[in-house]
């Protein structure tokens, strides 16, 4: 219901007010989900645990999708940007 009404929002934002600007939109909870199920599509290899915990870092970050318990890493970070970039050039 949320997403209907934001992309209905948007749409009318975008008509009457950025007429000659294309504004893009990205499932991101869609992605993640995609990061969890299949990550070794995008390099991960730990979707699980941590990079950091107990006062303790990883060897390998950039294999690990989230940093702490809440965030992610700076290499799930440069995957997104990539990725959107891809769309807004497409």
């Amino acid at each position: 219901m949320f997403n209907n009404r934001f992309s209905n929002n948007l749409a009318d934002f975008q008509t009457k007010l950025l007429p000659d600007q294309r504004v893009f939109t990205y499932d991101i909870p869609a992605l993640w989900q995609d990061f969890v199920a299949n990550p070794i599509n995008y390099g991960f290899s730990v979707v699980d645990q941590p990079c950091y915990a107990h006062n303790s870092v990883c060897a390998h970050p950039n294999e690990y999708l989230f940093w702490d318990t809440l965030h992610p890493t700076t290499y799930v970070h440069h995957k997104l940007a990539v990725l959107l970039r891809n769309v807004i050039r497409a």
